[in-house]
């Protein structure tokens, strides 16, 4: 595992998207709550996985009750659908297929610069300190539709990340 891990962190790069698939046979890994058995393979893995700012996306078993194929994205939002497929031959593993939205519309004229969010070093004490000083009663209430308060809701949330989630530009496109 640790030849993986290097591997991973060596080629993992900050100026495009990453994703990483295959069958990684980590079954003690929680994905929900970033946990694991302190063996010598399960923490090295999941170590790896937030160091590089990585995402695991499948959210069903893939071999019996655990989940051993994973993709692992730096932009888990372009990672549109993971669906499981029946097994390859005598695998006794499912097969995913998973679709990824490409950005093939950069303009050669755009010099805006990529940015991407560091969620590892986000202020979580802070961020949780601000949204518990939001008068949430109000923000309802001035909202009373499903759209306007879901458009609240989701400014209040941008609002987060904006002020808590450092980003680091990484490339301009040109």
């Amino acid at each position: 595992m640790s030849d993986l891990v290097e591997f991973l962190k060596s080629h993992h790069r900050l100026d495009c998207m990453n994703v990483i698939a295959g069958d990684f046979n980590c079954p003690n890994i929680s994905w929900d709550n970033l946990q694991c058995y302190t063996d010598r393979t399960h923490p090295l893995l999941l170590s790896c996985v937030i160091d590089c700012g990585l995402t695991q996306v499948v959210d069903f078993n893939t071999r019996l009750q655990n989940v051993l194929d994973i993709v692992l994205t730096d932009e888990p939002q372009r990672i549109l659908k993971v669906t499981s497929k029946p097994p390859l031959g005598q695998s006794d593993h499912d097969m995913l297929k998973f679709d990824v939205m490409v950005d093939d519309q950069l303009s050669s004229h755009d010099s805006t610069p990529l940015l991407r969010y560091q969620w590892h070093l986000m202020d979580c004490v802070a961020a949780n300190n601000y949204l518990r000083n939001i008068d949430w009663y109000s923000v309802i209430c001035v909202n009373p539709s499903p759209d306007s308060m879901w458009s609240a809701f989701m400014n209040i949330m941008n609002d987060v990340t904006n002020l808590f989630v450092p980003v680091k530009k990484i490339r301009t496109r040109s």
